[in-house]
């Protein structure tokens, strides 16, 4: 029968309209692709020129410092100190220059360079005088270099909103493009979803209903049926079908299948398929079954197809009493083979139905998993090592932002403090009053000051960075020994060497987790912590007598959630966490972190 409008050249058409969609659809994407390219190109530029702006800044109010504490200590050192700023200032505004585009003006920069430069040559005689002898002369140098300098400043930050403002702009543009884009590509993926769903359903349909005839003429030959015919007139593949299977049905008496050519079909299966009778013994399996299950057919046939499998996945395989619609099972499951190797399997059976409807066997066919669940493992270690990583740059970024505060704002404050300790002991003669505001401020800005420390140091201890886990643990215990009615103890074994830094700062994090748990919940009087090192895990013990918890209900409060927290760190790093509490008799944590998998 000639085929005049085959299913392919329909699927042909019906492809070349969802492709014409899926065109404009990756059209669309491209458009907006190029818009975001274009904007985010001129959105790092900015910000570049931000960041320049802003060490400008940060350079140019590092300098007078340096003056001041000349003023106050007559240190010589500091005129070196004030002439190294000076350098960097003047660096930091040559490369500013470099990177502003043209589309600003530089005037500003000049003129604070020029600033610097009188600056300078002012420092010279300043750095010349003596402060004891000539204090009251070197303050008014100090107020006009001070006032030279601020003076250009605020160029530099009219200039740097400036650029803030750009940056939004592009960002504006950005958003904007975005939302058309994204709109764009919305509307024809509805288009094209509702095409393929209309042409689905009318594709369905003419494969549905020939093939149901044919489901339903097929019925009829298995029950005995030999005249049956399939009444399709159709001019598709599935006109051809019931014409050659209306052939076949007037050869079918004459036509028998083989055992060979059974045998050949299902070797030629990759998913191992094994016949078992009521009793679940092997009758038949095909060449990948023998594969998989490492012998023979000879050998295999007649053992118990139960003794290869996991004993609680199915219990009832040799039940003779089981209806067939009992017996359609899949699972996940294991098999052992006689090699003794563990191969993981997809299991699905079915029961065999003589010609009265009475069951005699099963079909069980078996999908190896290995492949599946090796790629399943690499994934896992995939994420596991970007987890590990998110948490050192997370590390870096606190890192960072501890230096800057140290070296930046804490730097500034101290200043600070010094010019109002010099302005304290000038005013002994002021009114009470003021003299009471002079030591007020004096005091805040000590108590900033150390806030900032104590900040920069949360944010990452400097003992874990410059001398370890132990030292670390051992000072921050001493300050809670000091600060909190809870008494610490801490003991360390076989920790001489230090361990990989990523190990130790999500041990220290975890520590710290611990800690706050103890003194927000505990309420203990006692807590030991034991930090122990094996040949390739490092174990942290956390154990204290307060009131304890259900560790099953963790998730409803404070305590769940830095519970939660130091889970997911564990787990980040392919780690075992164990908790142990009941009511009054305290917790115990113990927190094992594989050692080699991430040495350098």
């Amino acid at each position: 029968m000639k085929v005049r409008f085959s299913l392919s050249k329909k699927l042909f058409f019906s492809g070349l309209v969802v492709l014409f969609f899926i065109l404009l659809i990756a059209l669309a994407g491209e458009i907006c692709i190029r818009i975001l390219k274009g904007t985010s190109h001129l959105v790092v530029v900015e910000f570049a020129e931000m960041e320049e702006l802003q060490n400008v800044l940060l350079e140019t109010s590092r300098v007078m410092p340096s003056a001041y504490n000349y003023l106050i200590s007559g240190e010589p050192s500091n005129k070196s100190s004030f002439d190294d700023r000076m350098d960097i200032a003047r660096r930091r505004i040559a490369s500013c220059q470099e990177t502003l585009t043209d589309r600003h003006e530089k005037g500003c920069l000049d003129s604070l360079s020029i600033a610097l430069a009188r600056v300078d040559s002012l420092s010279n005689l300043f750095f010349g005088k003596n402060p004891e002898r000539e204090k009251e002369e070197m303050e008014i140098m100090l107020i006009e270099m001070e006032l030279l300098i601020n003076q250009n400043i605020e160029g530099i930050e009219t200039l740097l909103n400036e650029t803030k403002q750009e940056v939004d702009e592009y960002i504006s543009r950005n958003e904007t493009a975005t939302d058309h884009s994204t709109a764009t590509i919305v509307s024809l993926s509805v288009f094209l979803i509702l095409a393929v769903i209309s042409g689905g359903f009318f594709f369905i349909r003419k494969i549905t209903t020939p093939s149901k005839q044919l489901l339903e003429t097929m019925q009829a030959v298995i029950h005995g049926d030999l005249k049956a015919n399939v009444a399709i007139q159709s001019q598709d593949e599935f006109g051809a079908i019931a014409q050659v299977f209306n052939q076949m049905l007037e050869r079918i008496d004459q036509v028998t299948v083989s055992k060979n050519r059974y045998t050949r079909i299902l070797d030629s299966m990759f998913n191992s398929v094994i016949v078992s009778d009521m009793d679940g013994r092997i009758t038949s399996l095909n060449k990948a079954a023998c594969i998989m299950l490492g012998d023979s057919e000879e050998n295999l046939s007649g053992m118990m197809l139960a003794d290869f499998m996991n004993p609680s996945l199915d219990p009832k395989i040799s039940s003779n009493r089981i209806s067939y619609t009992e017996n359609e099972y899949q699972a996940e499951t294991t098999l052992l083979n006689r090699k003794g190797i563990s191969i993981p399997v997809f299991y699905s059976r079915s029961g065999i139905l003589e010609d009265g409807g009475n069951l005699k066997g099963f079909v069980s066919v078996f999908h190896d998993l290995t492949e599946q669940k090796g790629i399943e493992q690499e994934i896992r270690q995939i994420r596991r090592e970007r987890a590990v990583a998110i948490h050192e740059a997370q590390e870096k970024e606190r890192l960072r932002i501890a230096t800057d505060l140290h070296d930046g704002i804490v730097q500034m404050l101290t200043s600070v403090s010094y010019s109002i300790q010099t302005l304290e002991s000038e005013i002994s003669n002021a009114a009470a009053d003021v003299r009471v505001e002079v030591t007020k401020a004096k005091a805040q800005v000590n108590m900033a000051i150390a806030e900032c420390r104590r900040i920069a140091h949360n944010l990452i201890p400097l003992a874990l960075h410059d001398f370890g886990l132990v030292p670390a643990i051992s000072n921050l215990i001493g300050r809670l020994n000091q600060e909190n009615p809870i008494r610490f103890h801490f003991d360390s074994f076989n920790m001489e060497q230090r361990t990989d830094p990523r190990i130790e700062k999500v041990i220290y994090r975890i520590f710290q987790e611990s800690v706050n748990n103890i003194l927000k919940h505990s309420q203990a009087t006692e807590a030991h912590i034991q930090l122990i090192r094996h040949e390739d895990t490092v174990v942290l013990i956390v154990e204290d007598d307060g009131i304890g918890f259900n560790p099953g209900r963790t998730g409803t409060d404070n305590k769940g959630i830095g519970l939660e927290t130091i889970k997911a760190r564990v787990d980040d790093f392919g780690g075992n966490l164990t908790i142990r509490s009941s009511g009054n008799e305290g917790t115990e944590l113990i927190i094992e972190i594989p050692y080699p998998n991430f040495r350098s």
